[in-house]
């Protein structure tokens, strides 16, 4: 069964708590990275892979770029039966291979399932940053750009698997951009944004190996130097505070004053009293414990809804084990070892510091792979760690 691939292992050498300090949601971060690693996650036969799976993608998600212009799909795509019935437009190889032949740029969105690597690395950075991942990959060729210079919703890390790109990562930053009308990129003319996007602050070449992450709104755009590139980028879906106010939209329903009728808007005094009464038991809704539990549940649900394991041909369902993102520490006191979490503190044997220091330093584990990391302890012993740890709040259990 695949195990779970760290963070720490995707931005080697630097320290996963100096990025999520100093660099995450604040300001770009570039690493060197494991050549070797991502090579062995994902290259250019998987990519090839990909693009001969003619019937998974669409118009929509098989783009083609040539000099910061989106190709037509219909220069490169046939109308044809879909998997959920109706019609889609699929891509015809040839189409495909003489645009990439004139030098456009080949993207493939939403591939973060669709390969065990871009899986791994998926799950890797969605269990360190507690967010929804989603994955786009581009092949570009010599000197050409694909996208014109340009800012993103999400925050972006960009894996270099092959090949090498220069790009230039600019001084101008949109405050929490969101899709919507006004704050995503769209929103805005080209003198607008060669105004915003400010003066070129860094202008990195990546190369194999290369980890690069964008917060939000930083403008960048990106170009292949000689000979082919392939890289790929994983965006992250934060939960933000307009998802938050949804959640409570869609249950309101069941307070009666929301459900009763507004005054006659003539009538001024009775309209405003209504609407602060209104006001004053949404108040009141937030306020409820119960309701930030909800809403921190529904995070939960969505960051790791897509993350599975099976092992057939055994039908039982796989635990895996996420390790809380909270304070903790290991520190030998006067009775013995003691691991002390937001406060609670819990005793420790002696032969399960080991153990303990190993999960700890894990974001993430599945059953087997605490058994290989863990000669020491029989099966009795490790499910009474995990008991331990799930009682301190130390540790999720998501289920397939």
């Amino acid at each position: 069964m695949r195990s779970i691939l760290e963070f720490s292992d995707l931005i080697k050498p630097a320290s996963p708590k100096a990025f999520f300090k100093d660099h995450y949601g604040k300001a770009p971060f570039l690493t060197k990275g494991d050549a070797k690693l991502y090579a062995s996650l994902f290259n250019w036969h998987d990519f090839s892979n990909l693009l001969e799976m003619t019937n998974v993608w669409t118009g929509s998600t098989l783009k083609i770029v040539l000099d910061e212009e989106i190709i037509d799909p219909a220069t490169y795509t046939r109308r044809s039966g879909g998997r959920d019935d109706g019609s889609v437009l699929r891509p015809i190889p040839h189409a495909v291979n003489t645009w990439m032949a004139k030098g456009a740029s080949v993207v493939l969105d939403a591939a973060e399932y669709m390969h065990p690597g871009l899986r791994s690395i998926t799950e890797a950075i969605s269990f360190a940053t507690n967010c929804m991942v989603s994955c786009n990959l581009y092949c570009s060729f010599d000197g050409r750009q694909a996208f014109t210079s340009h800012y993103d919703t999400t925050d972006v890390f960009v894996l270099q698997l092959d090949g090498a790109k220069k790009w230039r990562v600019y001084e101008g930053q949109f405050e929490n951009p969101i899709e919507a009308d006004g704050y995503y990129y769209s929103s805005f003319d080209k003198t607008h944004h060669d105004r915003a996007k400010g003066r070129a602050k860094m202008t990195p070449t990546l190369k194999p190996g290369s980890f690069l992450y964008l917060p939000k709104g930083r403008y960048h755009d990106a170009c292949a130097l000689k000979g082919p590139s392939l890289h790929a980028t994983f965006a992250t879906t934060e939960a933000r505070g307009v998802d938050f106010l949804q959640t409570i939209i869609n249950s309101i329903v069941e307070v009666p004053a929301f459900r009763a009728a507004l005054p006659n808007f003539d009538d001024a005094a009775a309209h405003s009293a209504h609407i602060h009464d209104l006001a004053e038991q949404l108040k009141s809704i937030l306020q409820q414990p119960e309701i930030a539990a909800q809403m921190r549940e529904d995070q939960k649900r969505r960051a790791f809804a897509d993350i599975s394991r099976y092992q057939l041909p055994k039908p039982t369902p796989v635990n895996v084990y996420r390790v809380r993102h909270i304070d903790h520490s290991i520190a030998l006191g006067g009775d013995g070892y003691i691991l002390d979490t937001n406060g609670k503190k819990v005793a420790i044997p002696a032969d399960t510091v080991d153990a303990v220091k190993w999960v700890l330093a894990r974001s993430a584990f599945l059953k087997h792979d605490l058994e290989a990391n863990t000669p020491n302890l029989d099966e009795a012993g490790r499910r009474d760690l995990l008991a331990m740890l799930s009682e301190i709040g130390l540790l999720d259990i998501l289920t397939s």
